[in-house]
C-alpha cells in the first residue's frame, strides 16, 4: 500500500447555497449548466446527472476517471448504458482551492447532449473559484476531514504516447498542518517542439486563495492553430475560441526568436501562462483521490 488515510483537524467545509454556471462544454461546443448544491460530512463530491428521463450519479472519485484525452472524464454503468461527464478538472481544482469537500452537482443535458459536459467558462478555474469561495460553510455534521498521506514513493509513465512521468512522494508534515501545505506540487514541461519555452515550478504551495486564483486558477487551456482543424475532424474542441482557450500561433511563422506568439488580442493573464494551466489540472485531477 502507497498511501493511507488521517484524519486533519479541519472540519469539512460545503457550499453554503446552490451556485449555477452556465457556459458552453469546450468539446460538444453545446450550452451546459452545472448548479453546485450544498451536501453532508463525508458526502464527498458527487456529480447529478439529469438527462434523457434517467438520473445516474458519479462520483468525483479517481476509480471513475474512464479518459484523460484532452480533458478529464468520469464515467459510469448503468445496466448496459454508459453514461459518462467531461471536463472536471477546472471545477475539481476550484473546489480543492476553496477547501469544499462535500456538494451535490447537478448537471443537466438533453436528448442532443448525450455526453454532458461542465462548462469551459473563460478556460480556467478562476470564475469557479471566486463564486464558490463566498459561498461556504461548514458541513453538517461537524467531521473532521480524512487526508490522504503518501507512504511511499509512487511512480507512474506514459511509455506509450507522450513518455509523460509523475511521481508522488512523502511529505513530512505534522496533522493539522493547513491542507494548503499538505500538497506541494512540482511541474517540469517540455518545449512542444521547441514552440514554447521549456519550463518548471519548484515545489509549489499557496498562502489563500486569491494566490492561487491569481497564479494558477485563472491560467486557461491552450492550444496550437495547427491542431485546431485535426481536433474538429475529431468532433474535439468544438467549443473552443479566443473567448475561452489560448491559442497559439506556430502557422505563420512570424515570432520573433522562433517562439509562437499568441493570437488572443489582450495577450496572456500571466507569464509562461501555459505551464501554470497544466499546474491547475494537476490540482483537478489529485483532488479525485477520495477514501
Amino acid at each position: 500500500m502507497s498511501g493511507k488515510f488521517i484524519f486533519n483537524k479541519i472540519l469539512q467545509q460545503t457550499v453554503s447555497r446552490p451556485l449555477t454556471f452556465r457556459g458552453v462544454g469546450l468539446h460538444s461546443g453545446r450550452k451546459c449548466e452545472v448548479k453546485v448544491c450544498p451536501a453532508f460530512s463525508n458526502e464527498g463530491i458527487i456529480f447529478n446527472l439529469q438527462g434523457n428521463h434517467q438520473e445516474v450519479n458519479i462520483p468525483a472519485d479517481f476509480r471513475k476517471v474512464i479518459s484523460t484525452m484532452l480533458c478529464t472524464t468520469l464515467g459510469t454503468r448503468i445496466g448496459k448504458t454508459s453514461v459518462s461527464l467531461r471536463t472536471v478538472e477546472h471545477l475539481m481544482a476550484a473546489l480543492y482551492a476553496a477547501n469544499v469537500h462535500n456538494a451535490y452537482i447537478h448537471v443537466t443535458s438533453n436528448s442532443a447532449s448525450p455526453d454532458p459536459e461542465v462548462p469551459i467558462l473563460d478556460g480556467s478555474a478562476a470564475q469557479f473559484a471566486r463564486v464558490i469561495a463566498g459561498n461556504v460553510k461548514l458541513s453538517h455534521p461537524e467531521t473532521r476531514l480524512p487526508i490522504v498521506k503518501v507512504i511511499k514513493p509512487i511512480f507512474i509513465e506514459d511509455k506509450a504516447e507522450t513518455g509523460a512521468t509523475a511521481e508522488l512522494l512523502p511529505l513530512d508534515a505534522e496533522e493539522g498542518i493547513d491542507i494548503s501545505k499538505m500538497l506541494v506540487v512540482s511541474i517540469s514541461l517540455d518545449s512542444y517542439n521547441n514552440k514554447l519555452p521549456a519550463r518548471n515550478i519548484e515545489r509549489y504551495t499557496f498562502d489563500s486563495l486569491q494566490t492561487w486564483i491569481n497564479e494558477v486558477g485563472q491560467a486557461r487551456t491552450f492550444v496550437f492553430e495547427s491542431e485546431v482543424e485535426s481536433l474538429r475532424r475529431n468532433n474535439l474542441g468544438i467549443g473552443g475560441s479566443l473567448r475561452n482557450c489560448v491559442v497559439y500561433d506556430d502557422v505563420s511563422n512570424s515570432s520573433p526568436g522562433g517562439k509562437v506568439k499568441v493570437l488572443n488580442r489582450q495577450g496572456l493573464r500571466n507569464t509562461d501562462e501555459w505551464l501554470w494551466h497544466k499546474l491547475l489540472d494537476v490540482y483537478g485531477d489529485l483532488s479525485l483521490i477520495r477514501p
